[in-house]
C-alpha cells in the first residue's frame, strides 16, 4: 500500500541522513566542506519527499509516481555522495 511504501521511504531517508551525518562527524571539518554539494542534494531529496507526504490528497497513481521519484532522487544523491568520497580518497 502507499502508506507502507511511504513509511519505508521515510525510514530509508532517516537511515541515510543519520549514517552520513555520523560519517562526516568522524571525518572532520575538511570533509564536511568537500561534501556540501552531495549532502545538499541528499537533503533536497528528503525535503522533497516530506513535501510530497504532506500532499496525500493526490490520486493513488500520482502518489506511486512520486514515491518512485523520491527513491530515484535518494539513489542519485547517494551515488553523488559516493563519487565525492571516492574523489576525496584519490586526492589524498
Amino acid at each position: 500500500t502507499n502508506r507502507l511504501q511511504c513509511l519505508r521511504l521515510t525510514n530509508r531517508c532517516a537511515d541515510i541522513l543519520l549514517s552520513v551525518r555520523e560519517e562526516i562527524k568522524y571525518a572532520g571539518d575538511q570533509v564536511n566542506e568537500e561534501l556540501q554539494a552531495p549532502i545538499a542534494k541528499l537533503k533536497e531529496s528528503y525535503q522533497s519527499f516530506l513535501i510530497k507526504q504532506a500532499r496525500r490528497h493526490l490520486k493513488r497513481d500520482k502518489i506511486q509516481a512520486k514515491i518512485r521519484a523520491c527513491h530515484g532522487g535518494l539513489t542519485e544523491a547517494l551515488v553523488m555522495l559516493g563519487l565525492s568520497i571516492q574523489i576525496r580518497i584519490l586526492r589524498n
